[in-house]
């Protein structure tokens, strides 16, 4: 009888309140972070913590305290993805009872294609009235760089292929400054899927390059921009293409 009322009360009166989420791409662990406080003037023991069929943390909470727990999430598909009720536990003090809850708790997180290397995008594709006579012929040399399938082969150095280098493009300042479209209709012989993690690949790919990139899709244009809000918003549209909802790994 009084292991009834101690486990009982080893889960009455916390409060667990949703903090933060991150963000990851599909087929990566990423967490979810949970607040929990005590409204009562004891300590709590042995609290277990998890979402279905995830790995369990177990915490203790001393009283008059809080504590954020961040509880890590397996995934495997894109999409927006929420965990669902977030199950709390106990035995204590002797193993003998369980006592536990399923909580419904605000958080999601947007799970991005898995990016996958693919045919490098031409600069200022997919937009021929925007650049149109953009010519730009007065660049600057800035170096060479190995060449990628897909690459205009206008630049490349065939004196250095010819001396055994390998086969290499030249960069040239002025194209730092030029306009990259991650056009849908560039990969034609992709599955969707498949294009959308090569499209997830080179949206990071440009922006370490520094270059400005816009994303068009069926029915989906985002100018080009570049910096890391840009960056999370064409991911985040690749994420959520076609209505995709991710899940935990065990749907």
């Amino acid at each position: 009888m009084l292991t009834i009322h101690f486990t009982y009360l080893n889960l009455s009166g916390l409060r667990i309140t949703a903090l933060r989420s991150k963000n990851c791409f599909a087929g990566d662990s990423t967490y979810l972070s949970v607040l929990l406080e005590s409204e009562n003037n004891r300590n709590y023991e042995t609290i277990q913590l998890n979402w279905k069929e995830q790995p369990e943390e177990t915490v203790h909470l001393e009283k008059e305290q809080e504590l954020e727990v961040a509880l890590n999430l397996t995934t495997q598909k894109r999409g927006r993805l929420k965990p669902g009720p977030l199950k709390i536990e106990t035995t204590y003090p002797f193993g003998l009872l369980r006592a536990w809850s399923w909580i419904e708790l605000d958080l999601d997180i947007v799970v991005f294609p898995k990016p996958q290397k693919g045919p490098r995008p031409d600069l200022n594709n997919g937009d021929q009235d925007s650049h149109s006579g953009d010519k730009r012929t007065g660049d600057d040399f800035f170096g060479l760089e190995e060449y990628q399938p897909g690459q205009s082969t206008k630049h490349i150095a065939w004196k250095q292929y010819a001396q055994g280098r390998g086969l290499l493009v030249k960069r040239y300042v002025g194209q730092q400054s030029r306009k990259v479209w991650l056009n849908w209709e560039s990969w034609p012989d992709l599955p969707m899927e498949p294009r959308l993690s090569v499209i997830c690949y080179w949206a990071i790919q440009l922006e370490h390059e520094g270059i400005d990139f816009g994303l068009m899709l069926p029915n989906k244009r985002i100018e080009p921009l570049s910096g890391p809000d840009h960056l999370e918003k064409i991911l985040t549209v690749l994420a959520v293409f076609g209505g995709a909802n991710g899940d935990t790994g065990h749907a």
